[in-house]
């Protein structure tokens, strides 16, 4: 779903079309017109198009690698709780430990929690899905469109202000990692100077604190991937993107004025599959993407 190869975007109408949108506030690919301007004026327009997709999509990039490398600081700070509870698993805790291990336990807490808290800014939350989507998408790139990058969003659980653990409470450091359980644990697990045979070492109390903090890690491992993949998807579409600007700009180089819009669009597929990685000649959502960047130079003050 929203796949678009080169065959059925770059055709005579879509050459055509560009000349027509320069005196449209909202060309639409795909709807044949005579030309109004020099072909040459309408390959160059169509590169300037090409290059304004490629600047609304980067910023989608970049919204969803800084959501990636904020879930990747919430990954060092779970397995340092990970680690913390394994360590303190193992009972018979000094006095002096214990009271170590929950000062830790309270810091690596508050860090995840400052970690969540810090992603919104000026009331954007950079961990969203749906502001992710909303930048795609005044790109070009429709989510609801792209099976791909819809499953990929679809992956990603949210951090923003509840719980991931899905109990559809507000967010908390005791909510996300059960701080309550932990010290109680720990009170269990502390050797007592007094009583050197103890009956309760405090691991039973200890394993539901490990399957929380394993299921924290899991999802925020999963989320990691999730947007790795849908940064790569977007990517995928940026090379096509690209590869299309520079043929279209080649060909505005050398284009006779009578040439006929069939014969070059031809010719500008044959370039994008040898400037496209991979002879790359499909993409999700080129018609929408390249409109949009149409769009955007014939409304460069909006």
């Amino acid at each position: 779903m929203g796949i678009s190869t080169i065959n059925n975007v770059i055709t005579g109408d879509f050459i055509k079309n560009m000349a027509s949108g320069s005196a449209s506030s909202k060309p639409k690919i795909g709807v044949s017109k005579e030309p109004q301007e020099p072909l040459s004026v309408t390959l160059q327009r169509g590169a300037r198009g090409a290059a304004a997709a490629i600047q609304s999509l980067n910023s989608g990039i970049s919204f969803i690698n800084i959501a990636a490398d904020y879930t990747s600081k919430m990954l060092s700070v779970v397995s340092g709780l990970d680690a913390l509870v394994q360590k303190a698993a193992k009972g018979n805790i000094p006095p002096s430990k214990a009271k170590l291990y929950k000062g830790q336990f309270d810091d690596l807490a508050h860090a995840y929690e400052q970690l969540v808290v810090g992603s919104v800014i000026k009331g954007r939350d950079l961990l969203s899905t749906d502001e992710m989507a909303a930048v795609l998408k005044k790109g070009g790139l429709d989510t609801a469109k792209v099976d791909e990058l819809q499953a990929a969003f679809k992956k990603v659980t949210s951090f923003s202000g509840v719980d991931i653990l899905s109990n559809g409470d507000t967010m908390s450091s005791g909510q996300l990692f059960p701080a309550q359980d932990f010290y109680r644990a720990l009170r269990q697990a502390t050797r007592d100077p007094e009583d050197p045979v103890q009956s309760d070492d405090g691991s039973a109390a200890f394993n539901k604190i490990k399957i929380a903090v394993k299921e924290i890690k899991d999802k925020v491992v999963k989320n990691i991937e999730a947007l790795d993949s849908a940064a790569s998807l977007v990517e995928k579409n940026i090379e096509l993107v690209r590869a299309t600007g520079f043929a279209l700009l080649d060909a505005s180089k050398k284009v006779s004025g009578d040439k006929d819009a069939n014969v070059l669009a031809m010719e500008i597929r044959g370039a994008i599959r040898s400037k496209a990685p991979g002879n790359l000649s499909e993409a999700h959502n080129l018609n929408s993407i390249l409109a949009a960047g149409l769009l955007a130079v014939s409304q460069p003050d909006k």
